[in-house]
């Protein structure tokens, strides 16, 4: 079952969300430039995925981070224009990646200073 809420990140994810925000507009992709973080199970950075024409931030880095610990996933999205964030939730192809790599929490923004959470029970 995948729990939906507004999440309100702690102060190291808000860092991580700026560290995000900033890799984001390296992407190749001309729309939706995303970048997602995978977190470890004491919050360390276990691996970063930046989206690219051919893979989903989120997919990419599910496929980078095969057997590593995965606790939470935190992706946002950079509009193009004025790196504002906006919605980034997770197609169905990249929750059941997330899901299958036993994530239990991807944090996702909604728009700018906005967060939302799918909580993997």
């Amino acid at each position: 079952m995948i729990e939906n809420t507004y999440y309100y990140p702690n102060k190291n994810e808000r860092n991580l969300i700026f560290m995000a925000r900033r890799l984001a507009v390296t992407s190749s992709v001309k729309k939706g430039k995303h970048c997602a973080f995978a977190l470890g199970y004491k919050g360390e950075i276990v691996n970063v995925f930046v989206n690219t024409p051919d893979s989903h931030a989120e997919y990419g880095l599910m496929k980078m981070s095969k057997n590593q610990q995965i606790q939470k996933v935190i992706v946002i999205r950079a509009t193009r224009n004025d790196n504002l964030l906006s919605n980034s939730k997770p197609c169905d192809n990249c929750t059941q990646a997330m899901i299958n790599s036993g994530v239990k929490c991807c944090v996702f923004s909604i728009h700018e200073n906005r967060f939302s959470s799918h909580n993997y029970n």
